[in-house]
């Protein structure tokens, strides 16, 4: 909440109704379009991209470097020189530090 106080928003409720005021339309059109319609959108903003990363599954344990998303919504991990592409419910995506 602070650090959205230092964009001007002066409530929770405030900030709410602006995420939700953006939300709402692409969720309305995402039936329509898919995920590969905002992939690119998505990159923009993907705080992971081009740098290491640690990819937990329920089975795996993986090292890499994040290169953005697939058009499917996949999770692109550039392992040994091979970019792999990783999707399911339960990932967690971490930058290694």
């Amino acid at each position: 909440w602070s650090d959205a106080s230092a964009l001007g928003f002066t409530s929770r409720n405030q900030l709410a109704g602006q995420i939700l005021n953006q939300l709402v339309p692409v969720l309305q059109t995402f039936g329509e379009r898919g995920f590969r319609y905002y992939r690119e959108e998505w990159n923009c903003y993907d705080a992971c991209r081009d740098h290491p990363v640690r990819l937990y599954t329920p089975a795996l344990e993986i090292t890499g470097v994040a290169r953005g998303v697939a058009a499917n919504g996949a999770v692109l991990i550039e392992v040994d020189g091979s970019i792999k592409e990783f999707n399911g419910g339960e990932l967690s995506l971490r930058l290694v530090t």
